[in-house]
């Protein structure tokens, strides 16, 4: 009886959206060998096959070869999320596919060494990766679109408040809907700026103070009574950090564009159409 060890054949060179695959990781399953069988096999640690760039569920497509018969053991693929058992390979079946979603990475592992060391095996026993590819999964496009279609709004929301705050010497001009649209989110400005003003900014002080001054105008344009008008420096101050809100929210959606197209995914056409509107 002479113990040896049983290559993880994992060809170099495998198409991959990740890090490739270390040669340090091609040996790993270890046999003791009885002539043509192999027993007490276990797997020295998780060989790593794919990771992704970005925290996302993807869903993992893996086309492998194990040209082995016997015992079955505990060794799967194990996407992060969900494993599946080895299967073995023969001349019917050169060749075993699935697909499977996960965040990754993308790991070979043995869940249970106990069994797979209890197992006979007979044959290559080898281990050979033919391909690994992944894209998004399903529901992760899905929390894309939903997202960018969120983004739109507030990007349509923006350039409402944004074109508003610009001509805010005619505030008295606005209807009803654009008069609370920029009452509303004044409000919040003025909240925000204040809460930066008590932790110190004074920049935020004098921010907080025009923003109150546009509250109590469009306050009193809806109640119909005299209000403190908006003067030219709140106006101005308005007009920037609005145009400057707009052009954040305009990055955050052409930031969600680049990642569609990144992945080859069709882009939501309610982002494409309002980012298509703003350059125009």
């Amino acid at each position: 009886m002479r113990n040896y060890v049983s290559m993880l054949s994992i060809p170099m060179g495998l198409f991959l959206l990740a890090a490739p695959i270390s040669a340090e990781t091609n040996a790993a399953l270890t046999c003791t060998s009885s002539g043509s069988a192999k027993t007490r096999c276990f797997l020295a640690e998780p060989i790593e096959l794919g990771i992704a760039d970005e925290d996302i569920e993807l869903s993992w497509t893996v086309s492998y070869s194990f040209p082995c018969r016997g015992h079955a053991t505990a060794l799967a693929f194990d996407t992060g999320s969900e494993t599946v058992g080895l299967q073995y390979t023969n001349t019917s079946f050169p060749k075993r596919e699935f697909t499977r979603d996960g965040r990754g990475p993308l790991t070979f592992v043995d869940l249970d060494p106990t069994t797979t060391a209890r197992a006979t095996l007979l044959g290559t026993c080898a281990l050979t990766i033919h391909s690994v590819k992944f894209t998004p999964s399903v529901d992760e496009i899905g929390d894309w679109h939903e997202a960018a279609k969120s983004q739109a709004k507030i990007i349509g929301l923006s350039q409402t408040l944004a074109e508003l705050a610009e001509g805010y010497a005619n505030y008295r001009n606005w209807d009803s809907q654009q008069t609370n649209t920029v009452l509303n989110a004044a409000k919040l400005k003025v909240t925000l700026f204040e809460n930066q003003c008590q932790e110190g900014d004074q920049t935020a002080c004098r921010s907080a103070a025009h923003f109150r001054l546009v509250v109590g105008a469009l306050e009193g344009k809806l109640r119909g009574t005299p209000a403190a008008p908006i003067t030219d420096e709140a106006g101005r101050e308005m007009a920037t950090v609005y145009a400057e809100d707009l052009a954040t929210e305009v990055g955050v959606g052409r930031e969600m564009v680049k990642r569609f197209e990144r992945w080859n995914v069709a882009v939501t056409a309610e982002l494409i159409q309002i980012l298509k509107d703003i350059q125009q």
